[in-house]
């Protein structure tokens, strides 16, 4: 799973932030997180017995807006389109505003 950190936006991801600042996952790039809204309490709380059912020992749910959630396929997709000097996920919506601001100022 790979994320993108966005400022600002209402839908995204919570997952696990460790004591030492790591995100809680299985070691194979692989972390427990959970889909929703930006202070969705339910879904904190969801992560919070998730960590700690899965062996975390302290820490605290963090929200990254704009996030998705990306599959192993989706990921090498990506790194291709990347490699070919396309936009790496075509659903990420600020850099295809970038994309179409940039055009317009060389315009």
């Amino acid at each position: 799973m790979s994320f993108r950190v966005a400022e600002d936006g209402e839908l995204g991801l919570y997952l696990w932030q460790t004591p030492d600042g790591k995100y809680f996952g299985n070691g194979d790039g692989d972390f427990l997180v959970i889909p929703a809204r930006k202070n969705d309490l339910k879904a904190m709380t969801d992560i919070y017995h998730a960590a700690k059912h899965y062996g975390a020992t302290g820490g605290r749910a963090i929200f990254i807006a704009n996030a998705r959630i990306v599959s192993q396929s989706e990921r090498e997709d990506q790194m291709e389109r990347m490699l070919d000097g396309r936009l790496p996920d075509p659903y990420d919506v600020g850099a295809l505003k970038d994309e179409v601001k940039a055009k317009h100022e060389r315009n």
